[in-house]
């Protein structure tokens, strides 16, 4: 019992810094006027939640469309256009408002995932190994990226983690949280072509 109460010390006094680091990393992408990502993937999510709220259908566009030209179509699975327009729902309907309500859960995401590959490597007492994953993870090139133009990365492969780290004692559970990642982004396709 003590023994593991100092396990969770120790975790939680690698994950707070971690974690600071990472709001400090966060909240200076933050600052960026969201003007400057009208061009990008998340601004298109907003936009497709918009129109399921009007009644449309995403994908109806790319139908109607020739496929030569990328007209921004709704490539995503389905669960983030419809979280986006129950966020509009809410009443955070103009996208800097939407924005203001993602960047935080982006953030909440993002470090979720370095908690769990924390906590995977802690409970094999790999604690060193840890550290070094969750810092990669947390100051990578790619998750500078990702920060930056508020992707939807992070909340895809946090479920995706979950789903794998819960497969052998909860498979119910794991195939569940393999689905929130499918719905959200394809990227846990990818990674089962590597794991089979």
């Amino acid at each position: 019992m003590r023994a593991s109460r100092q396990s969770n010390k120790k975790y939680l006094m690698l994950l707070l810094p971690i974690t600071l680091v990472g709001l400090l990393i966060h909240v200076g992408f933050w600052m960026n006027s969201s003007d400057s990502l009208r061009g990008q993937d998340i601004y298109y999510v907003w936009v497709e939640g918009r129109r399921i709220i009007t009644g449309e259908n995403p994908y109806a566009r790319i139908l109607a469309g020739d496929m030569r030209i990328n007209d921004k179509y709704a490539t995503y699975f389905p669960l983030s256009y419809l979280l986006s327009s129950f966020v509009q729902i809410l009443g955070f309907s103009d996208f800097n408002t939407w924005l203001n309500i993602w960047r935080p859960t982006s953030f909440v995401f993002h470090v979720g995932i370095i908690s769990l590959i924390l906590r995977y490597f802690s409970k094999r007492k790999l604690w060193i190994l840890g550290f070094v994953c969750s810092m990669i993870v947390l100051l990578s090139r790619w998750s500078i990226y990702v920060i930056r133009v508020h992707h939807l990365e992070f909340a895809a492969i946090f479920f995706l983690l979950l789903s794998l780290i819960s497969w052998r004692e909860k498979r119910i559970t794991s195939l569940l949280m393999f689905s929130f990642s499918l719905g959200i982004k394809h990227i846990a396709i990818f990674c089962c072509q590597f794991i089979s």
